[in-house]
């Protein structure tokens, strides 16, 4: 994991996971939403230059995003572009493999 980064009393995550057990049963999924999750209850953002492995819901509790709405609704970028959201999400379903990495040791 890369370090959180602190500036004027805020965090900045910027952290990843990467699996390169032989039996390739690390917990990355689990990993990053802690990671998520604890940057959040600290009043933190991650950056938004990869993946993120929240759903849309907790994404929007730790952005404010009603000016972004606001925005997308007066200049018609609904349905013109993609929501922030859908740029970060993951191709893959997180929350699947998320269910399979439950039987993963710990």
């Amino acid at each position: 994991m890369y370090p959180l980064l602190i500036y004027s009393s805020c965090v900045y995550d910027s952290s990843c996971v990467y699996d390169h057990s032989p039996d390739g049963l690390i917990r990355t999924v689990h990993a990053m939403r802690e990671m998520e999750s604890f940057t959040q209850r600290v009043g933190g953002f991650p950056f938004l230059y990869a993946d993120t492995f929240m759903t849309r819901e907790e994404f929007g509790e730790m952005f404010d995003l009603s000016l972004y709405r606001k925005v997308r609704k007066t200049y018609l970028a609904d349905g013109a572009s993609p929501d922030l959201y859908d740029k970060i999400k993951p191709e893959v379903d997180v929350f699947a493999v998320l269910e399979e990495e439950k039987a993963f040791p710990v």
